[in-house]
């Protein structure tokens, strides 16, 4: 924050030191805002009333946010000092509580300005070509990677097993989610992924590890929420979620939660979760990426460049993006069973490729949204946001959604589970290698034990980032510049329909073939435009196992054979092992699948370290 105090101003240095000791503290002095407004900086919203926005008085960019008390809990002291949650009649969390400056967020980017953002955009890629991929990465922040590792831990009978207290940090207290440090290149993410992987196999000996996008093992029943050190934020997010959150308006989607509710005894969706009282059952494994925005110092600082994270967030939200998601399907079967939906004007119940991509389609906050467009639309959607309480956070107001209630009133949602998240509030994760200046974070996809997907998922995703680089250096937005060669990158809506057609018909599907031969028309495009860029065309060829992945029939019939013809989803591949078991029951079918994906995931672990993280020779 003191970088973007810089930038956007810059206060005095007092003014500078006072926010630093501010921040510390978890005082309610927040003269802090008047000295700001003193030096130009224009607030909207009310303290103690609303949430609190600080403007810069050229720009209008969003400075800083203070979330409306309507997020924040009250809190009472304890007999022995503590802090705790005040709870209701209701049995929920009373909300209004008090507003403190420790809670202020600062914002790490500033805008360029369009015609200094092209200029810059230029520049990266002229840094990229000349000094390739790890400079641009280390020296710009440029295409630097972080990713989670999420997982879900069973002990050898398949039932959910604990993790530690100070490693609980998920809703449910057997996940697991381990953020990786950042990464400058291919061949280090995937090195970093398999040693990560072969680490918590050998500190968790005796155990199931499964990173599937969904618990396979046990019943919703059987989970737990968090226990551990992150129970409060568990608690909260379990009460968010349930008050406003999970009521999405889609059939096909509430069908797929009422016949899975229904298998375990309830009525319906609704009777399933107002029987367990919270939402243990969301086990969902999500495969989290962060894309590093290029920062560059300027006469007032170290800043990354708003326009620029604008531009690529766009071009991954476009629903040409779907690919990303679609690369980590990975998981047909959640809680021992196999759940699906009948379409409409059709007899049969389809099954998905992946379960998370249609179950956490019961968030409302899930669904798509306009693009951003530009840095004063952005801006403008934070400050309604925080002041309105549309959402609490700036990182997840970049992308909004209007909801139409049962009574036809209409209100808006911050996207909170979205495909993507514009950070740029975001802190250092590693010294030198830094992604603090500004980061898109592609929240879609799901957790996957292929590391083969993973990392094609990853390519792609860096491809986009490069592509919206090359757009912004023509002067144009990724929509324009790319959408009569690629028609999906010039649309934003059809996020659900995309993940349908590919998710229950598969590639033979005509809107499925059509984003897979737009998906090969962006591969060619960039196989032409960056001819002779190494590093790129690493990431193009990684891309490229992507893309025939998707569309390849998969011929493995375990995971086994997979590991010698890893052609095909590692989807496919888990269903005809349920499927080639049927004398076994579902439960007994999904524990030695779960054994197998563990032996899987350390097999491939193993030998992607022999290759020294090169999953284009290991997949050749």
């Amino acid at each position: 924050f003191i970088y973007m105090a810089d930038c956007l101003g810059p206060p005095p240095p007092k003014t500078l030191a006072y926010i630093q000791d501010e921040q510390e503290t978890d005082t309610k002095d927040f003269s802090i805002l008047q000295k700001l407004k003193e030096e130009g900086y224009q607030q909207a919203g009310l303290l103690n009333k609303t949430g609190v926005v600080l403007l810069h008085p050229q720009t209008g960019q969003v400075v800083a946010t203070l979330p409306s008390p309507c997020f924040i809990p009250k809190q009472k002291e304890t007999q022995d000092g503590r802090k705790d949650l005040v709870t209701g009649e209701n049995g929920l969390f009373e909300c209004y509580g008090e507003q403190k400056v420790c809670m202020i967020e600062y914002s790490q980017m500033r805008e360029f300005g369009w015609e200094e953002a092209q200029k810059f955009a230029a520049q990266v890629l002229e840094h990229l070509r000349e000094k390739g991929l790890e400079s641009a990465a280390r020296d710009l922040g440029f295409l630097t990677t972080g990713i989670e590792i999420e997982g879900l831990k069973y002990n050898l009978q398949g039932q959910p097993e604990v993790f530690p207290f100070e490693e609980q940090i998920e809703l449910v207290n057997n996940m697991m989610e381990v953020p990786l440090d950042v990464m400058l290149t291919p061949k280090e993410q995937a090195l970093a992924v398999a040693n990560c992987v072969i680490d918590i196999c050998r500190k968790n000996p005796g155990s199931i590890l499964t990173r599937c996008s969904f618990g396979i093992l046990s019943t919703p029943m059987e989970h737990s929420m968090n226990t551990g050190i992150s129970e409060r934020y568990a608690l909260l997010l379990n009460q968010k979620l349930n008050k406003d959150r999970i009521s999405s308006t889609d059939p096909l989607v509430h069908q797929f939660w009422d016949h899975l509710s229904q298998k375990f005894g309830y009525a319906d969706h609704d009777h399933l979760k107002d029987s367990l009282g919270d939402v243990r059952y969301m086990t969902m494994v999500a495969g989290h990426c962060s894309l590093g925005i290029a920062h560059r110092q300027t006469e007032i600082g170290i800043t990354g460049c708003l326009e620029h994270a604008i531009s690529v967030a766009d071009l991954a939200n476009s629903d040409f993006g779907s690919l990303v998601e679609w690369l980590t399907y990975s998981t047909p079967i959640l809680y021992s069973t196999r759940e699906g939906v009948v379409f409409p004007g059709e007899d049969s119940r389809r099954y998905p490729k992946d379960v998370r991509a249609i179950a956490r389609r019961l968030f409302t906050t899930s669904a798509s949204s306009d693009f951003i467009g530009d840095a004063k639309n952005l801006s403008k959607r934070i400050r309604d946001g925080i002041v309105e309480g549309h959402g609490d956070r700036m990182d997840r107001l970049a992308y909004v959604m209007e909801i139409t209630l049962p009574d036809g009133k209409i209100i808006k949602r911050s996207v909170d589970h979205g495909r993507i998240r514009l950070r740029q509030s975001g802190g250092p994760l590693r010294e030198g290698h830094s992604i603090k200046f500004g980061r898109i974070e592609y929240t879609g996809g799901s957790s996957t034990p292929d590391p083969i997907a993973l990392a094609a998922r990853n390519a792609f995703l860096q491809l986009l980032g490069i592509a919206a680089y090359e757009a912004l250096s023509a002067g144009h937005t990724p929509m324009d510049h790319f959408g009569g060669l690629i028609p999906f990158a010039k649309t934003c809506h059809n996020h659900d329909r995309l993940m349908f057609v590919y998710n229950f018909y598969g590639a033979s599907h005509k809107m499925s073939a059509e984003l897979l031969q737009q998906g090969k028309t962006f591969i060619a495009h960039m196989r032409n435009q960056y001819k002779g860029w190494s590093d790129v065309e690493y990431l193009i060829d990684l891309g490229e196992i992507g893309l025939s992945k998707l569309s390849h029939p998969t011929f493995a019939h375990n995971l086994e054979e997979y590991v010698d013809d890893p052609r095909g989803n590692i989807s496919d591949v888990i269903t005809k092992m349920f499927d080639s078991d049927a004398g076994l029951s579902e439960s007994e079918r999904s524990l030695k699948i779960g054994k197998a994906i563990h032996d899987y995931e350390l097999r491939v672990a193993h030998d992607v370290v022999d290759w020294d993280g090169d999953i284009v020779k290991y997949y050749q």
